[in-house]
């Protein structure tokens, strides 16, 4: 009785909750169906699509680090192959094997010392074939010990040396035990240097295989040789910072034989564990990272992979919080963003449901209106019903419209005014060139042949100079129109310089965008000779600087340029405003030069004061095809 009244409550709470939103007002409605029908859907799909996303990339970072791991055992196993390699070239070498023997079963002390003192320099030699090698020994059948240590820098000082009888350690048994190599780190042998890493074969006598062997070859190496940088991207310093991931090697007793933290080489994985049974060891590698704190006990995401050819286990730990960091943010970004946009609309939708009721006829007859091009009409926006933001939008079209017609007769009447413009920039230089030519020929006349030079050389100029001024012409053209500008400058100067021309002729027919030279040239002449009364020398040289490139050396013998001004030239910046008046013909034209060949021209400016100044300019070479 209890379970059926409760669910005619329930039921008649709904029908109840139904009938008064049916009979509530539109703003409620819209309210209501606006949450239900947008709002919780979108943040049932935010959820959806954060966890979806964590998944999906915490799998795609598993694969790559399980990769990684792959390509990490490989070089790891390739590592160890050309350290067996070693081993292999040290056990078959007849002169190694025959000065082993003398060692062993010479009875003439000075030939086995001979022998010792032989061999230790091979062996010397072979520990210096790799980089990360501590140590090559030979431990002979007699407990003799040959080799080299590159740490002590000695042969007499080894590995091996605190070995009463170096032939009772277990790597020795085992070599000769087994016929094959026998790798074992350091820890394994209780040896006082944990990061090392012992690869060991029993020699033979290869004229009688059959015997128990004449000693067994070593060959020891840092254990960081098996994770360098090359095999494991660290972000574990020496002393545990910047900790994101790092790798470790964990070997079948469960001792750590490498780890990028020098002081965890050793550690015994099992030692955790109350029981000190050995299982598997994925729950030791997990509570090791747990308590070890080397990513100050931040989530992580551990993999890893077994190594069939050394019994090793090869671990990857990431921080997952790293990995993560930036999805955690963007999830807490897109919930505050929601909640506003879920306020903000709740908000507009109360505003927009209270005006929804009233009609539109005022809208429809403005348009109407328009229609009939009344662009003057506007609605009255002070009434607040369901269309006071259509109203506002429509008044605001309409003074769009109006404003668009006033700036398409605007910019008619400018359009007009550049016409007439550009006509009488067109007639004004034809008067000014048969002005010109008038006073040349009465020049002539009165047999002023220097005047009507120089005449002939401004017309000249101002030809070139107003015509197309950003056409491309050849270099020939520019440096005869350079002629004649600096033939007027020195008349103006009254010749107090010398102009000198040295251009390549492989270059002239090369094409450039004119006026390019001229303030620089212009700059040398007014700031470089100003004072000057003789002795000038303005030189002008231009030849192919390498392939693509020509280069253009403005020098003169001037005044020079100050240290500050020279830094003001030197950091000329093309986008910026300030500048002073006498750079200001320099930065138009590199802003030129940056238009025409972006960044692959060069400008560089030296000066010393008292000596003059060096411009050098580089562009790239436009030939005749690239105008074509």
């Amino acid at each position: 009785m209890n379970i059926s009244g409760d669910k005619k409550i329930r039921n008649f709470i709904s029908i109840k909750f139904l009938y008064k939103l049916k009979n509530t007002s539109l703003k409620n409605k819209l309210i209501f169906y606006f949450i239900v029908a947008i709002i919780l859907p979108v943040f049932i799909l935010q959820t959806f699509f954060y966890y979806y996303v964590t998944k999906q990339v915490t799998k795609k970072i598993n694969n790559l680090a399980q990769f990684n791991l792959s390509q990490t055992k490989r070089i790891i196993d390739a590592t160890i192959s050309s350290y067996n390699d070693l081993v292999y070239q040290i056990f078959t070498d007849d002169e190694i094997i025959n000065l082993v023997k003398k060692i062993d079963y010479s009875t003439n002390n000075d030939e086995k010392s001979e022998a010792l003192n032989e061999l230790n320099g091979k062996l010397t030699i072979l520990s210096y074939s790799k980089n990360d090698i501590r140590s090559v020994v030979i431990i002979c059948s007699n407990g003799k010990i040959a080799g080299y240590d590159r740490t002590t820098g000695s042969s007499n000082i080894t590995l091996w040396s605190d070995y009463d009888d170096p032939r009772s350690t277990t790597i020795y048994k085992d070599a000769i035990k087994y016929n094959k190599n026998i790798i074992m780190p350091s820890i394994q042998m209780k040896m006082n240097d944990k990061g090392i890493i012992n690869i060991a074969k029993k020699m033979y006598d290869l004229n009688n295989i059959n015997s128990d062997g004449i000693g067994v070859v070593i060959v020891s190496f840092n254990e960081n040789s098996l994770l360098s940088d090359e095999t494991n991207q660290y972000n574990v310093n020496k002393d545990g910072d910047n900790k994101n991931e790092y790798n470790f090697i964990v070997d079948d007793k469960g001792n750590i034989i490498s780890f990028p933290i020098e002081k965890y080489i050793g550690y015994n994985l099992f030692d955790l564990r109350n029981d000190g049974s050995k299982v598997n060891l994925e729950d030791p590698i997990n509570r090791f990272v747990d308590i070890s704190y080397i990513l100050d006990g931040k989530p992580e995401i551990i993999n890893k992979i077994y190594d069939d050819n050394t019994g090793w286990t090869i671990v990857n730990v990431i921080d997952r919080n790293y990995l993560f960091k930036d999805i955690y943010e963007l999830h807490k970004i897109m919930i505050l963003f929601g909640i506003i946009i879920m306020v903000f609309t709740i908000l507009v939708i109360i505003y927009i449901s209270g005006n929804l009721t009233k009609s539109i006829k005022d809208i429809v007859k403005a348009m109407k209106a328009v229609q009939n091009r009344e662009l003057t009409v506007q609605l009255d926006t002070n009434v607040k019903d369901e269309v006071s933001i259509i109203a506002y939008t429509f008044n605001k079209m309409v003074m769009e419209i109006n404003k668009l017609i006033d700036e398409v007769k605007y910019k008619t009447n400018k359009q007009k005014e550049s016409e007439i413009a550009a006509l009488e920039a067109q007639i004004n230089p034809h008067f000014l060139y048969n002005t010109l030519d008038s006073i040349n020929w009465i020049a002539i006349e009165h047999e002023e042949y220097e005047i009507s030079r120089m005449l002939k050389s401004l017309a000249q100029i101002l030809r070139y100079s107003i015509y197309k001024s950003n056409e491309i012409v050849s270099i020939r053209e520019e440096f005869e129109w350079l002629r004649n500008y600096v033939y007027l400058q020195a008349n103006r100067f009254t010749n107090c310089f010398d102009y000198i021309e040295d251009v390549d002729e492989n270059i002239l027919d090369f094409k450039i965008h004119k006026l390019i030279l001229q303030p620089f040239i212009e700059n040398s002449i007014i700031h470089g000779f100003e004072g000057m009364h003789k002795g000038g020398v303005l030189k002008v040289r231009g030849g192919v600087f390498e392939n693509g490139f020509i280069k253009i050396i403005i020098e003169d013998n001037g005044k020079g340029i100050s240290i500050d001004k020279l830094n003001i030239f030197q950091n000329i910046d093309v986008d910026d405003d300030i500048i002073t008046t006498r750079s200001f013909g320099i930065k138009s034209t590199l802003e030129r030069l940056k238009m025409y060949y972006g960044d692959k021209f060069k400008f560089s400016i030296d000066s010393k004061v008292g000596y003059g100044t060096k411009i050098t300019i580089i562009i790239p070479i436009i030939r005749d095809e690239v105008m074509t």
